[in-house]
């Protein structure tokens, strides 16, 4: 059962993820919700319930940052589920501009 608020959109954009102070390191983005995120990972040493501050950078935009709070809410071998403490509707612009971006609407 799906409990995703709206629509995700398919979308391959990189995201860094930082704990306690601690770089996790770089990884890909899925698809992104207007309150999720789920990212391909088949090695992320964290348990259900972590939070982590993930941070999109667009380098088109002189490296601006996007940051977030997040908490994973779903492990599987493709990769990691986090809802987000905000929305990410900020950086949809973005997504939209992006040349290594792939835009779908899934339901």
């Amino acid at each position: 059962m799906d409990h995703r608020f709206g629509s995700r959109i398919a979308a391959q954009v990189m995201v860094t993820l930082d704990r306690n102070g601690h770089h996790l390191g770089v990884y890909k983005t899925r698809d992104i919700s207007a309150t999720g995120i789920f990212i391909e990972s088949d090695s992320l040493d964290l348990h259900l319930g972590a939070l982590v501050d993930l941070t999109f950078v667009f380098k088109e935009k002189q490296r601006e940052t996007h940051k977030f709070r997040g908490m994973l809410v779903r492990y599987t071998l493709e990769g990691a589920a986090f809802i987000l403490n905000n929305s990410v509707i900020e950086i949809l612009p973005y997504l939209e501009q992006s040349n290594t971006v792939t835009l779908e609407v899934n339901s």
